[in-house]
Formats: C-alpha cells, sequence, structure tokens
C-alpha cells in the first residue's frame, strides 16, 4: 500500500519526516525495523511511500525516520527500537 501526500518531502529537511509521520507510517517503519537494518528500512520506505524523498539503502535517513517514528509514537528505545 502506498499512501501519497501529495507533495515530495526534501531530505535536507530533516523535520519533514515528523511533517508527514502518522501512525500508520510510524507503525510499519517500527515492523520494517524488527528485521531490517537501517539501510534496508530506507530502501523499504522508499519503495512503499514513494512520495518521500528517501534514497533507498541511506543507513542516515533510515536512523531519522526510525528516530522521528519512535518519537511520533511515544516509545524508547527498549519499546523494540535496536
Amino acid at each position: 500500500m502506498k499512501l501519497t501526500f501529495g507533495l515530495k518531502i526534501k531530505l535536507e529537511d530533516k523535520t519533514a519526516y515528523k511533517s508527514v509521520m502518522t501512525e500508520e507510517i510510524a507503525r510499519r517503519i517500527k515492523e520494517i525495523r524488527q528485521h531490517a537494518t537501517w539501510r534496508a528500512l530506507a530502501t523499504a520506505v522508499h519503495d512503499e511511500y514513494s512520495t518521500l524523498e528517501i534514497l533507498p539503502g541511506n543507513q542516515i535517513d533510515g536512523m531519522e525516520l526510525c528516530d522521528s517514528a519512535r518519537a511520533f509514537l511515544g516509545e524508547a528505545v527498549k519499546d523494540g527500537w535496536n
């Protein structure tokens, strides 16, 4: 399932992840992270949410996505985010 937000989000603005984060996206990111590296997560999110301009395989983007999703859900690293 792909979600569209009607606009493309530039990677240079890391706070943009927070502006488009929804519970569905945050939970999907957590689900992917359970079995994927940050690089693999960035690729998966790139493939599933094409309006987010995420570089596939980008470790920093994967980490930023996890941080944003974790904060959105109000969770700590110990809550299944490794």
